[in-house]
């Protein structure tokens, strides 16, 4: 029915649906019987006939019997029911006793007014109308015959009142129609389970859905496939979607439409495209999708093209950083393994020269210890992720341990013209448990990258404090700096700002990654600051004291 929304199943109403009580009508005469009902139009036109030949008053069948009347009467597909005009039962057919598996007698004393569960349920007023002369038909209810005592399963039911009249106007009996629908309103609830499990499975994987009319040209989709294409209607003309692909990506989209709705082809829809939602926003996008075609054999046609999509921006920028960190990698490997080369080489022409050897020696020495520094970047990572790393916990002199640190990277300061420089806020211990290892990597890592993003003549600066029951060191530098909008992603591996000046820089963009997933080992945080680009940055990281 259109406009209602069933319970669910097997739970009986507090109250019944709304019920629709039409204008009052005249009855129904015997002789002319034109009810109107919310059944079959067959029925419509002779139920009132079919009813009056039952109940024992002869009427002038056409065909001069009352048996043909009261075999379809019998025979009928809806149960029949009749009540006097106090609402006392009086008679019902077979289908009636076969849909509530009620035996002779069953409806012996029954009246519809008394009912408890008519009561309960609030429709006595309006069953009254159908005794006052009006045709009167329910929504669809539960009805449950054990709460009156009587056998039968609960079932969803929809139920119509007839009035009938006599040749004087007055009513003689009440016909109710019932018409079992529990299977429709299951399958009805069974499609709405699987509609939302729909909604929710493309809701998990933030794709949408659409509907492209192919006669119409135009485009149903749902809130999802509204914000990936930046519009707010929820039906709109093909053009809307095709202006907002990016222009070199809709040759290829118009192919794939075209090629989906042509039954020759019998080609499935699957595109990726790129869209601009708003100006200056870009997004990569999955569409897949099938064509549904008219009868008609090989000249049927593709009418409607219904299909999901997805966003695939953040796989696509995966796809570029590990492609653009392979190139690195092969980069950074690539530079000591040709040193290395040189030195065999060297060696093998030059051997027997010391001062050559020792070079040589030196050089291999420098490149080797760079390639295993790149190695076990990676598999500290790889580490990481895999929660595999392990941190030995001790008393460990954090103040002791940055002057190691700042001590060990004075030589690369130096070479670069950089002033490096710490700042304790007092040059006692300062104890906390921790792992000195993995401690000195992390600062080592934070040092390095300000070193390395930092131009000669600039500062690196370590400063050291308690705070809050925290021991907070910060590492601010003078050089490049970076978007602040770009803060979080810093610490994703292999992230740098921005890849052609992390070329010049050298790297692989893990010291950062690994530091964040060391500092997380140790019950502490770490964030980055920066004002902009060229502005310096600041790497702060807490630990528990």
């Amino acid at each position: 029915m259109r406009g209602w929304k069933s319970p669910r199943i097997g739970r009986p109403l507090k109250r019944w649906g709304a019920v629709a009580c039409e204008p009052r009508q005249e009855g129904v005469h015997a002789e002319t019987a034109r009810a109107s009902s919310a059944m079959s139009p067959k029925w419509t036109d002779y139920i009132a006939s079919k009813i009056r030949a039952v109940v024992g008053r002869p009427v002038e069948s056409p065909r001069g019997s009352e048996a043909p009347l009261r075999a379809a009467f019998e025979q009928a597909p809806f149960a029949f029911q009749t009540y006097s005009p106090d609402g006392a039962a009086k008679t019902a057919n077979q289908r009636w006793h076969e849909l509530w598996d009620a035996p002779p007698g069953a409806l012996d004393g029954y009246n519809v007014f008394e009912d408890p569960q008519v009561r309960a349920l609030g429709v006595v007023d309006q069953i009254r109308c159908a005794f006052a002369g009006e045709v009167v038909r329910l929504s669809p209810i539960y009805y449950d015959p054990s709460r009156i005592g009587r056998q039968g399963e609960p079932r969803w039911i929809r139920v119509s009142f007839y009035p009938l009249k006599d040749q004087n106007g007055e009513i003689f009996e009440v016909v109710q129609v019932t018409d079992d629908i529990t299977a429709l309103v299951q399958a009805e609830a069974a499609q709405r389970r699987a509609l939302e499990l729909q909604r929710l499975a493309l809701a998990s994987a933030k794709m949408g859905m659409w509907d492209f009319d192919v006669n119409a040209q135009t485009v149903a989709w749902d809130a999802r496939c509204r914000e990936l294409f930046g519009a707010t209607e929820p039906v709109v003309p093909l053009e809307v979607p095709m202006s907002r692909i990016h222009e070199n990506d809709r040759p290829e989209v118009n192919a794939a439409l075209e090629a989906a709705v042509d039954p020759t082809l019998d080609n499935a829809y699957d595109v990726e495209f790129r869209v601009i939602p708003r100006p200056g926003e870009l997004r990569w996008v999955h569409a897949t999708g099938k064509a549904l075609h008219e009868s008609g054999g090989a000249d049927a046609i593709g009418t409607r093209l219904v299909g999901v999509v997805g966003d695939t921006t953040e796989q696509k920028q995966a796809t570029q950083r590990k492609d653009e960190f392979l190139a690195m990698l092969g980069h950074e490997l690539r530079n000591p393994l040709a040193a290395i080369q040189l030195a065999v080489d060297l060696l093998e022409q030059q051997g027997e020269v010391a001062s050559i050897r020792e070079r040589t020696v030196a050089m291999l020495g420098r490149q080797s210890a760079q390639m295993a520094k790149l190695i076990d970047g990676l598999l500290d990572v790889s580490r990481i992720v895999r929660g595999k790393i392990m941190v030995d916990k001790q008393e460990v002199d954090l103040t002791q341990l940055l002057h190691d640190v700042i001590a060990v990277r004075e030589g690369n300061a130096k070479a670069k013209n950089i002033h490096l420089e710490v700042e304790l806020a007092s040059d006692e211990p300062m104890a906390l448990c921790a792992d000195p290892a993995r401690l000195t990597q992390i600062f080592e890592n934070l040092v390095s990258n300000a070193l390395k993003f930092t131009d000669p003549g600039g500062t690196v600066k370590v400063v050291a404090e308690r705070s809050n029951g925290c021991a907070v060191v910060r590492v601010s530098d003078t050089g490049i700096g970076f978007r602040p909008e770009r803060a979080d992603v810093l610490f994703e591996a292999f992230k740098q700002e921005p890849q052609d000046i992390a070329r010049q820089r050298g790297g692989l963009g893990l010291g950062l990654a690994v530091a964040a997933g060391l500092v997380e080992l140790h019950g502490g945080t770490i964030e980055a600051h920066s004002s902009g680009l060229g502005e310096g940055a600041t790497f702060t990281v807490r630990l528990p004291l």
